[in-house]
């Protein structure tokens, strides 16, 4: 499913930041936690998670379930970011998504920050318009060229689409 495939991302990136193989890919309930991110680039990562919960202006469970799910695989056990602290901060923009974005100093990790952006917009099914142009311009924000992201998007879309038509 869409989490699955989100996760299996996950798993990839981790790889590359940490310079160690991954061993096993993930079930679709677990991801593998990443000890090499720093606390303040899980902060910056599950701000535009919200950021992208946020843009379609609806509230769904299952975006805030794909958040969780991203700050429980983010977190170093003896470290998580305050999602109630954060969802406060996005809701009341006392942190932007500019400012989120400038933390991310890595090119593997401004990667990973769009593509689980892109999977909590998808969490609800395909995104529409107004998610759409947040993620381009998150993609914008991140430095991110088309050839860095077009070939997660079009495998993603494919995801979405396969997982409604089963429904």
């Amino acid at each position: 499913d869409v989490r699955h495939r989100c996760c299996v991302a996950y798993a990839v990136q981790v790889e590359t930041l940490s310079g160690r193989p991954v061993s096993a890919l993930p079930g679709p309930n677990s991801c593998p936690r990443n000890t090499e991110m720093t606390f303040v680039e899980q902060k910056s990562i599950l701000t535009i998670a919200l950021y992208a919960a946020f843009a379609d202006g609806a509230k769904d469970e299952r975006e805030r379930q794909e958040i969780r799910r991203i700050a429980d695989a983010l977190a170093e056990q003896s470290e998580r970011p305050d999602l109630s602290t954060l969802y406060q901060d996005v809701l009341l923009r006392r942190v932007s998504l500019e400012a989120a974005c400038a933390q991310l100093s890595e090119s593997a990790t401004r990667q990973l920050a769009y593509e689980l952006a892109v999977c909590v917009c998808d969490a609800d099914g395909q995104h529409g318009d107004p998610e759409t142009r947040f993620l381009e311009q998150l993609k914008s924000l991140l430095k991110l060229d088309a050839a860095q992201t077009d070939v997660f998007e079009r495998d993603e879309r494919a995801i979405v689409v396969s997982s409604e038509a089963a429904i």
